[in-house]
């Protein structure tokens, strides 16, 4: 499949598909480079987003695969650095941010890795991040759930979303068919009480007491907090941001004022609202579903919203999406 360039943002793209920055759609324009780092520029994006998923994925519990996916960046950064040592390199501007894309990815691993290590060290259960609940005919809708889990007695885990009492941790998880998920009588490491986020489910109609089969990821006490930081703020004031290649190599960091400005004239988006760092445009508001979070705003939703209005930056929400919050 051919890649383009996203008129609105200046991201790279498949062919025919929604810009996964800006939302974007229409034609694209198809550069030409004189030299090799457009190239360079494709080769290092594939491998960042190998090493994303890695991070992302069940995959990131083993330090084997951390360590890889640090021998794959460490190798991209040096290709990287190679190729900008030559005059007239083109693609400059986006080696560059690429190379920060890196180190933030880097500094992610290392703390995934001494997470792994300690949790060897102190529980023994470091694979064991994965569990099964079996759960009332529930709907988590647009609301971005957090699942409390209560410890009745030995073997017996209670989980509770929004102070009601949904189901259970299941125990019917048949020995060696994961090695990732966990038995309620397994966690004897949690503590009274601790937290978990639903990842998806699937229904069970032959139990009518608690049709759902809900599988969610244990989360420790940093991630909890994350959660439970965006869960205090209603949606219509959250909203994704789409990075793009305006980006302006500075790390956006909590607490930091963005402004929001509405580009009525843009021709591939009419509620296309920019977003700036200083003076930097750094990105949009995501307009769609594939770069918005299910728990956000997307632009469309902000017709309301002033010409010119700020937020406030958050977090990067599972290492995946910039998330902000609209101030008044």
């Amino acid at each position: 499949m051919n890649m383009g360039i996203c008129p609105n943002c200046g991201s790279w793209i498949d062919e025919g598909d929604i810009c996964g920055c800006c939302g974007g759609s229409g034609g694209y324009d198809y550069g030409q480079n004189d030299d090799d780092s457009f190239h360079v520029r494709n080769e290092s994006d594939q491998k960042i987003n190998r090493v994303r998923y890695i991070i992302n994925s069940e995959m990131s519990y083993d330090n084997a695969n951390l360590h890889q996916a640090m021998v794959i960046l460490n190798q991209t950064n040096d290709e990287i650095d190679n190729c900008l040592r030559k005059s007239n390199v083109s693609e400059e501007f986006s080696l560059k941010r690429l190379k920060i894309e890196i180190d933030d990815l880097k500094e992610k691993i290392r703390i995934k890795i001494d997470r792994n290590d300690k949790s060897k060290r102190n529980k023994g259960h470091a694979r064991k991040k994965f569990i099964k609940i079996r759960a009332s005919n529930i709907e988590f809708g647009d609301h971005l759930p957090i699942f409390k889990l209560v410890r009745r007695d030995e073997g017996h885990i209670a989980v509770y979303l929004d102070n009601n009492e949904i189901g259970f941790v299941s125990n019917d998880l048949k020995p060696g068919k994961s090695s990732l998920e966990s038995n309620a009588s397994e966690l004897t490491y949690l503590p009274e009480i601790s937290y978990a986020q639903p990842l998806f489910y699937k229904n069970c109609p032959d139990n009518h007491d608690f049709p759902r089969l809900v599988s969610a990821e244990l989360l420790d006490d940093s991630q909890a907090k994350e959660l439970f930081e965006l869960h205090s703020y209603p949606k219509e004031k959250l909203i994704t941001i789409a990075e793009t290649e305006f980006f302006n190599h500075r790390r956006l960091r909590k607490g930091m004022k963005l402004k929001l400005v509405k580009e009525p004239d843009n021709i591939h988006d009419k509620d296309a609202i920019a977003v700036y760092l200083d003076n930097s445009k750094i990105g949009y508001v995501a307009n769609s579903q594939k770069t918005s979070c299910s728990f956000t705003s997307m632009a469309s939703d902000l017709k309301d919203i002033p010409q010119v209005s700020y937020a406030k930056y958050l977090q990067f929400y599972n290492g995946t999406r910039h998330i902000a919050v609209r101030r008044k």
